[in-house]
């Protein structure tokens, strides 16, 4: 994405095709960079190379998802304004709540509020309640791709996580695991 923000290479050069076995196809663009050019890459121009770009994914591809740091930085601005909806994810303690609050008023800052709420890590110990989450994700393994196994917890989270955010129906189905959710 460095590349790419800073006009040193077109979107498809900076794209990298994932080899998961699903319909359709799914690239990554990482932003990862020597220091010099990620310097770059957070001038006003990279910014607008960034948004062009987005731009230009959201023609080519029918989803694009964004994984943006805190606002701190002209690209992070960028994508937040260029996306068309925007979620904030924050894990389930009493940081994250806090971490939500400020999170929601820098995005009402740049006119471009959140569309749901993403809490994480909702199984953990210090896990607090969250309300105001449209989604909960457990922490899940972290060695393997556990997501794609439906036999994990944390694939039905991901799922809903999948269909909230990105307006779709997946029909999947998952296997109760608890009592209330054989109720349910």
């Amino acid at each position: 994405m460095t590349a790419g923000a800073t006009d040193d290479a077109a979107l498809e050069d900076v794209l990298y095709d994932a080899d998961y076995d699903v319909p359709g196809r799914v690239a990554f663009c990482p932003a990862h960079a020597p220091f010099e050019r990620l310097a770059r890459a957070k001038t006003p121009e990279a910014a607008q190379r960034v948004e062009r770009a987005i731009a230009e994914a959201g023609d080519r591809f029918d989803h694009v998802l964004l994984d943006v740091p805190p606002i701190a930085a002209n690209q992070a601005v960028a994508a937040l304004t260029t996306a068309h909806r925007r979620a904030l994810v924050v894990p389930a303690t009493r940081r994250g709540t806090d971490l939500l609050a400020r999170q929601r008023g820098r995005l009402r800052d740049l006119d471009a509020p959140a569309d749901a709420v993403v809490a994480t890590r909702t199984d953990a110990e210090d896990a607090v309640d969250m309300p105001d989450a449209d989604v909960s994700v457990p922490a899940g393994d972290p060695v393997g791709p556990t997501a794609l196994d439906p036999e994990s917890p944390l694939a039905p989270a991901v799922a809903d996580t999948v269909e909230t955010l990105l307006g779709v129906e997946l029909a999947l189905e998952f296997e109760a695991e608890g009592v209330l959710d054989r109720l349910r």
